[in-house]
């Protein structure tokens, strides 16, 4: 089961990286909370980027049989979309969100298993 969930982290971060996004970061944060095991973020360079973002990671995920437990039908960002997708967390954020939150840091204790070579 872990490898299976490690893979489809790792096929979401392959999804933004071809769509563009900036700045992917997969963490792992099992031990570590009691509600997921993976942390996927990822920068859109506006929001229109991170809608397009947004749709095509909900159209991967849900094409594999996961969940997206939030799902909403709104397309108001504010620069932070999140999916809840049980075991792993999906966050696309514009570059004054990610800067503020510094979720990176928030999961320090993580271990990170993919990061991108574009930065924000």
């Amino acid at each position: 089961m872990e490898d299976m969930l490690s893979k489809r982290v790792l096929e979401v971060a392959q999804v933004l990286e071809e769509n563009k996004a900036l700045n992917v970061q997969v963490l792992k944060i099992t031990g570590l909370c009691s509600w997921g095991d993976y942390i996927v973020i990822a920068t859109g360079t506006s929001e229109t980027h991170i809608r397009g973002l947004k749709n095509e990671v909900k159209k991967y995920v849900l094409s594999k049989g996961d969940d997206i437990k939030n799902a909403r039908n709104r397309d108001d960002s504010e620069g932070w979309v999140l999916f809840d997708c049980g075991d792993y967390i999906i966050n696309l954020m514009d570059e004054d969100s990610r800067r503020f939150y510094d979720i990176e840091d928030r999961w320090s204790g993580g271990e990170i298993i993919y990061q991108s070579s574009s930065s924000s």
